[in-house]
């Protein structure tokens, strides 16, 4: 729902503040990068029923190929609805489940499909073809080319007025991807701070610009366009640091309290929060992409907000926030003692 609201409403700020909340589900062994996420199914109706119905045919094939695109390069797991690659548009719940053969059905017959014309008598889907299925295919090839987009940081750069830019990394290599998305009908001109010094960028898939000055980042998206862009991140001249905000009650929340770490000296990381159990330091779970500002969050929070029952409390039990850098440098935060809320 939030995926299409900005690729049909330009509402970006609102897929931004779903994914703030992903730290609300972060333990030690759920991890957010692991959910399945989709455009459509059996039961809600397809993607292309959702934008066909509310746009006009000009840019629904140019909105369908950045839905998937979306999906494909933001943190989960992909997972396509068949018939999507055929531009299948359906009709809600029950008309959303159409086969890819030869039909005598007639409504299906004269349904029309985003990129593609009424599949008509007597042919199967399998005999069109249709632009969906190429964008579909060079997405897959890319979500495969890196554990980036499978098990790597995210971070939101922009996410406003039909604008969404945000990087996906592998701190393994160093590797930064950087998707940009514009779901309005003008070009866009935009810049962002970033705490890597200049590096070069290649484009992978799609359209637009992307250059790079000492700590800025310029870019350029054509109307209802997005890129793909590569580039190896380059050292910062400052030690990467990351700092545990006190440990405090969640108020929303009272069978849980927070965990906050803030770093500096690099544009992302990957921070576990840890409590000391005995001897023995013990996740509480990991967090791969900072907060992005919106009407209920700060920027630039990594948090997760443990069960209460989930801790082996003492009197004042220890507490510490670790982050793994760009090619895996680490740094520990100073310590908190924190008796149980």
């Amino acid at each position: 729902d939030r995926m299409l609201k900005f690729i049909t409403l330009g509402a970006a700020n609102q897929l931004a503040t779903l994914l703030n909340s992903d730290d609300q589900y972060s333990t030690a062994t759920v991890d957010p990068r692991n959910f399945g996420i989709f455009l459509g199914n059996h039961d809600m109706g397809r993607i292309g029923g959702f934008i066909g119905g509310n746009v006009n045919s000009d840019s629904a094939l140019l909105r369908d190929q950045m839905a998937h695109v979306l999906l494909f390069t933001m943190r989960g797991v992909p997972i396509v609805y068949y018939g999507d690659e055929f531009g299948l548009m359906g009709d809600g719940d029950k008309e959303a489940r159409q086969d890819l053969f030869v039909t005598l059905v007639d409504r299906w017959r004269k349904q029309q499909r985003i990129g593609g014309e009424p599949i008509g008598m007597g042919k199967s889907s399998f005999d069109t073809t249709n632009p969906l299925q190429q964008t579909i295919r060079d997405l897959t090839k890319l979500h495969s080319s890196s554990t980036a987009f499978s098990a790597g940081a995210m971070k939101i750069r922009i996410a406003e007025n039909g604008l969404l830019v945000f990087s996906r990394f592998d701190l393994d290599t160093g590797k930064e991807y950087l998707m940009t998305f514009n779901s309005s009908d003008a070009a866009i001109t935009g810049s962002f701070d970033s705490e890597y010094l200049e590096n070069k960028w290649e484009k992978v898939l799609g359209d637009g610009t992307v250059s790079a000055s000492t700590k800025s980042m310029k870019f350029t998206v054509p109307a209802y366009g997005w890129g793909v862009f590569l580039s190896e991140m380059v050292k910062s001249s400052v030690t990467p640091e990351v700092r545990m905000n006190k440990p405090a009650r969640n108020p929303m929340l009272r069978d849980r309290f927070n965990l906050e770490a803030t770093i500096s000296g690099a544009d992302v990381a990957e921070v576990q929060f840890q409590y000391k159990d005995g001897a023995t330091w013990k996740s509480l779970g990991t967090d791969t992409s900072p907060t992005f500002k919106s009407d209920l969050d700060a920027a630039g929070l990594y948090r997760v907000f443990p069960l209460i029952s989930d801790i082996k409390w003492s009197t004042n039990t220890e507490f510490r926030a670790v982050a793994y850098f760009a090619n895996r440098i680490e740094a520990k935060s100073e310590t908190f003692l924190f008796a149980k809320p």
